[in-house]
């Protein structure tokens, strides 16, 4: 019986890795973002147009990818609704302001409602346009306090979604976009970081130390602060004893968008699975978890490189400075 619901509390122990695996992801996610992104604000110039095409290229096509697959399975396990409510739960679903259901689709059931997580992102992005033309030719540090305001507001819209609108979204994990900025802006000064071992191995361990960590109320902020130390040595381009740049990590990581959308999806399916049904053992789990782990990698990999690399070519062949 899963018992790690928002009733679980422990301070410290391995119960708080089955929450936190998903948990630190976002946030080191949420970090990535800003790390890349805020970095447009202090800019001369910012082309608009092109940075909107390019992340509408880069997201778009795999998750719409997903949600044609979230729908196609939805036929064979729910009694689907085709109407015009339904309709319209389809077209907010594909703009990214839809809740969980498609016509009577259940769709975090199917892909583990993970899409709550670019919602928040699409806020970050339109935020940038309108903080590049309300802080132009203004300093660095007016920048620094303004992006650290639309982060403050970034979150409040994340806790309001989540509090009228009956999506779930987690306000908290808008704390990375801030540890982001921190590591771009202090990027300068930690290039020095890049070829130390020891520090890469204590940034690895730092993230190893967040997930038995209690994450529930203001116990949150421990793992922010260990992920934050962690991404300012990574970010410097440590690869903590050429871990990160071996090849099989590097084309994990190249997936990550695609292992993102699509591993709820093969959980989904694998649970349906008559045999997984009757197992009730540890070693039973461990197998199941093993097979999860490498179909998810396959599966990721294919939609990668047939669907999201295709459309993200059209990205890379676009302008840099954009």
């Amino acid at each position: 019986k899963w018992i790690y619901d928002a009733n679980y509390k422990e301070f410290f122990g391995i119960g708080n890795i089955y929450l936190n695996l998903g948990k630190v992801g976002v946030l080191m996610f949420f970090m990535i973002s800003g790390f890349l992104f805020y970095r447009l604000v202090y800019k001369e110039s910012m082309n608009t147009r092109m940075f909107l095409k390019k992340r509408i290229l880069r997201i778009v096509p795999a998750y719409w990818f997903s949600m044609i697959v979230i729908i196609t399975i939805g036929c064979f396990y729910y009694k689907v609704d085709y109407n015009i409510p339904s309709l319209i739960q389809l077209l907010r679903w594909a703009f990214f302001i839809g809740d969980y259901s498609i016509g009577g689709i259940n769709t975090a059931h199917i892909n583990a409602g993970v899409d709550w997580t670019l919602k928040i992102e699409w806020i970050l992005y339109l935020s940038l346009p309108a903080l590049f033309v309300l802080t132009r030719k203004k300093s660095k540090k007016y920048k620094d306090i303004s992006i650290l305001i639309s982060i403050l507001i970034i979150m409040i819209l994340a806790f309001m979604i989540r509090l009228y609108a009956g999506i779930y979204t987690d306000p908290r994990p808008v704390l990375g976009f801030a540890s982001g900025l921190l590591a771009f802006r202090l990027s300068e000064k930690t290039k020095a970081l890049k070829d130390s071992k020891p520090l890469g191995y204590i940034a690895a361990f730092f993230v190893v130390l967040s997930l038995p960590l209690g994450t529930y109320a203001v116990f949150y902020l421990s793992a922010v602060l260990l992920c934050t130390f962690s991404f300012l040595i990574v970010s410097s381009g440590n690869t903590i004893g050429d871990i990160l740049s071996n090849k099989t990590i590097v084309s994990l990581g190249e997936a990550s968008y695609s292992i993102y959308l699509i591993h709820g999806i093969v959980l989904f399916l694998m649970e349906k699975v008559d045999i997984v049904k009757q197992i009730n053992t540890f070693s039973g789990v461990f197998l199941f978890d093993l097979v999860l782990i490498i179909i998810t990698a396959y599966a990721s990999k294919l939609l990668h490189l047939k669907v999201e690399r295709r459309w993200f070519n059209k990205d890379l062949s676009m302008p840099k400075e954009s």
